[in-house]
Formats: structure tokens, C-alpha cells, sequence
């Protein structure tokens, strides 16, 4: 993931919002390639998943899979400007409650209609390309299935991204 200024600001936000949390559980960097930044920068503990190799990856995943040993064991998930590249919206999002423990908490940044800047990813040999743009509203209807939304806005800073924090819901289970 390329962590541009106001991504890094906005992970910095919620580190110190929610540190002693974050602290005491296991974070999941999803999309955790450092090109430019990573959430690692922030948050020294947390494991990286990301579907190429590369600086910031500890576990390497083919999309829509999210290895057994690592499914339930995360008390929070930060997802930082890859959802942009997704080309299944739903697979990524599976992938997410896959690694949240129950009551987990998702951070996750991405852009919002009216981006215009591009993103790049290194190798991106499956071609996955930058142009998934949504709506605060549709962003929050599409997590609110399976999240509690806790907070969800566009960010106060140059780049037209929008954050949502959610906390999984009692009755969702990873699998």
C-alpha cells in the first residue's frame, strides 16, 4: 500500500484514538506493500498481508484467501488505500471479517468519488487497476451488514479519501 500524507495522518489519528487497544491485540495490515509508507511505520506489530512479496509483507495471500491459521486472530484490521484496487468488493471484505477476531475493529481508508489522483502498486501481476470510487453513503450501507459503524467521514486533509471504523458484529464469524 502507498501510505500518502493524509493516510498516514489519519493511521496516526487512530493509533493515538485507539492505542491502548490496538496495543493489547494482534492489527492486520491488509494491502500492506510499503511503497511509499507503511502502516508498520505506525504501528511496529502489525503483520502485513498483501498479495505479491515485498517490504511490509509478512504473509503473502492469493486473493479471496485468507490462510486457516490466521482467520479469528486479529483485533483489528487496517485496510489503507488498497480497497481501490479491488475488483470484487465483497471477496475483500470477506477477507477482512476472515482475519477479525469477534468485535474486531476494520480501519479502513479509500477514495472517494470525487478522487482523481491515481494509485500505483508495484508488480500488480493481476492486473488489478485503480479505479474503484464510491459514495460516503454506498461505503457505509456496503459495511454496515457486518459492522457496527463507529465512525465514517471524508478526511479534513489535500487527498479526497474517506475512513471508516467499524466493529464487527456479535452474530458475524470469520470462515
Amino acid at each position: 500500500m502507498g501510505v500518502h500524507d493524509s493516510a498516514r495522518r489519519a493511521i496516526a489519528k487512530f493509533y493515538f484514538d485507539y492505542r491502548d487497544y490496538l496495543d493489547s491485540v494482534k492489527v492486520a495490515d491488509m494491502g500492506a506493500l510499503n511503497i511509499n509508507g507503511a502502516t508498520k511505520d505506525i504501528i511496529g506489530h502489525c503483520v502485513g498481508f498483501d498479495i505479491v512479496e515485498g517490504s511490509g509483507v509478512d504473509v503473502v495471500i492469493n486473493p479471496g484467501f485468507i490462510p486457516d491459521e490466521h482467520k479469528g486472530r486479529y483485533g483489528a484490521v487496517i485496510s489503507a488505500n488498497s480497497f481501490v484496487f479491488c475488483p470484487d468488493p465483497v471477496m475483500y471484505k470477506k477477507q477482512i471479517i476472515d482475519l477479525l477476531a469477534p468485535n474486531g475493529l476494520l480501519f479502513l481508508i479509500t477514495c472517494s468519488e470525487k478522487c482523481r489522483n491515481k494509485h500505483t502498486t508495484s508488480d500488480n501481476r493481476y492486473g488489478f487497476q485503480d479505479s474503484f470510487r464510491v459514495t460516503l453513503r454506498d461505503l457505509e450501507n456496503f459495511f454496515s451488514v457486518e459492522f457496527d459503524i463507529l465512525e465514517v467521514g471524508e478526511m479534513n486533509y489535500a487527498h479526497s479519501d474517506y475512513v471508516l471504523l467499524g466493529r464487527l458484529k456479535d452474530s458475524v464469524s470469520a470462515g
